[in-house]
């Protein structure tokens, strides 16, 4: 059989991790299934997961398009959506596929890598400050695998900035992996600070007295409520009871200076040292406080 529509044919492999259960019309993955913890004799040796990802088979021998006879791990909704030809046969989306194994193999246009962590600021008590967790961070991730097309965009053990700060764990084997699709790549971390990658630039943001005076405007409303409304509760707690209605909106637009430019920005748009007119807490917020910013984010170039 020759699929159709960006489909491949593909045999699951199944093992005890993915729960499948007999039944008289054949296979079928239950809602929740128990996994063994540990001692079975302990008293908290079985939990229960609903878990797709664990109770989903992930790996596939392909039989079909040009990777055929090779195995591959693909996402774990593959096995939701696969039409089946027969009781070992199904047809999924190529697209599935997230890397080929035995060895690992990138996809086209796909790395794999370990996930970086950043280091926020924290108090001396080792509390991280809130000022370090106003914005989602992009994931940062240390490159191990490379794409097989040729011409990869970093090489391995590159620590690349991702414009997506929800990526998701693949297991494998028991190593924890991350899937980054090149087009999701902004950034390289250096010895020397970050560069840009791409249509987007690295910026500062610069002195803002809207926002000041926005933030004092906010904090005495604020200290004003919570004496009149709330003179006998602690302090601290009753700051978190003020209305979120009556909060001034926090300033849609700052400035910015132009630290660096990246490879695929159009030559002229702006220089080093521009100052730019941007949308607020939006881009690639960095650890330094630097941030990434798409061109989408730009409102114009002031000098």
């Amino acid at each position: 059989m020759t699929p159709t529509n960006g489909n491949i044919i593909v045999k699951f492999e199944y093992d005890k991790s993915s729960a499948l259960v007999k039944q008289d019309s054949g296979l079928f993955v239950p809602e929740r299934y128990v996994i063994e913890e540990g001692d079975e004799d302990a008293d908290t040796a079985w939990g229960v997961t609903t878990d797709r990802r664990k109770i989903n088979p992930k790996v596939v021998d392909i039989l079909s398009d040009g990777y055929a006879g090779h195995r591959a791990f693909v996402h774990y909704g593959a096995f939701e959506v696969a039409k089946w030809i027969d009781e070992e046969r199904a047809a999924i989306p190529a697209k599935m596929i997230l890397f080929l194994v035995d060895p690992i193999r990138c996809m086209p246009g796909t790395y794999l890598g370990d996930e970086v962590h950043s280091e926020y600021e924290r108090t001396s008590s080792g509390i991280i400050l809130s000022t370090s967790l106003e914005t989602k961070e992009p994931v940062k991730i240390k490159i191990k695998y490379l794409p097989e097309d040729c011409n990869p965009l970093v090489d391995i053990r590159t620590v690349v900035i991702t414009v997506d700060a929800f990526q998701y764990d693949l297991i494998y084997n028991g190593q924890k992996y991350i899937k980054v699709d090149e087009r999701e790549i902004v950034g390289i971390e250096t010895n020397d600070g970050y560069l840009p990658v791409g249509d987007v630039v690295l910026v500062e943001y610069l002195p803002d007295p809207a926002w000041e005076q926005w933030k004092i405007a906010n904090e005495d409303a604020r200290e004003e409520y919570v004496d009149k409304h709330y003179p006998h509760l602690d302090k601290a707690h009753a700051r978190t009871l003020y209305p979120k209605h009556l909060e001034t909106p926090e300033p849609r637009f700052t400035y910015a200076s132009v630290l660096a430019i990246g490879d695929k920005v159009k030559p002229g748009r702006m220089s080093v040292g521009d100052k730019l007119l941007v949308y607020r807490n939006h881009g690639c917020i960095l650890p330094n406080r630097q941030c990434i910013l798409n061109m989408d984010i730009i409102i114009g170039v002031v000098s």
